[in-house]
């Protein structure tokens, strides 16, 4: 076989350019487009790069009828996989930037005095800011954790044991969100 079935975003190799198409033949520009719109060669050849770049859509979606939209949606969770990452990084930071909840209830030696108690040199977010932080993380790691639901579905969704565990874990910070005065 001498012509690439997919162009664009192989890894196992160099760039086709748009020139170099076959005007007897549709190439495909990549994967993305392979997956939704190719032939089923082409379909085929876009999920070995991808598994072949340890990513991949879930088998389950391969065998779905509205396969399609499913891909879409996964190409769009998999682009937000930066923002993802960032969320968890942003968590970490919290712990640092946070009052802890014990300062409150200790009023004989208030976390402001850093000699008593010893926190860090870091300073703390105001009780607007810290609600603000936790809003905006607490959101992005719901919707990280439901997007799945738009590629894979409810059935498939509820079935993975990461998925229970990801939504579970996620009560106790909004409760603890929903618990915190304005």
């Amino acid at each position: 076989m001498e012509k690439a079935l997919i162009g664009g975003e192989s890894s196992g190799g160099g760039r086709w350019s748009s020139r170099r198409r076959d005007q007897r033949s549709r190439h495909v520009l990549g994967r993305r487009e392979a997956i939704t719109h190719g032939s089923p060669y082409q379909k085929a050849a876009a999920l070995v790069d991808l598994a072949d770049d340890g990513i991949g859509l879930p088998e389950q979606i391969l065998d779905q009828s509205n396969y399609e939209s499913a891909a879409k949606f996964y190409f769009r969770f998999i682009r937000f996989d930066f923002l993802w990452t960032l969320n968890y990084f942003a968590l970490i930071v919290l712990n640092f930037v946070e009052k802890p909840l014990w300062c409150a209830k200790y009023s004989g030696h208030p976390c402001s005095n850093r000699d008593y108690y010893y926190l860090g040199q870091l300073p703390y977010l105001t009780s607007a800011e810290s609600l603000v932080y936790e809003g905006v993380t607490l959101l992005i790691l719901f919707v990280h954790s439901l997007f799945p639901i738009s590629y894979e579905g409810f059935r498939i969704y509820w079935k993975s044991p990461v998925n229970k565990f990801k939504v579970l874990d996620s009560k106790p910070f909004l409760m603890k969100f929903l618990s915190e005065p304005v």
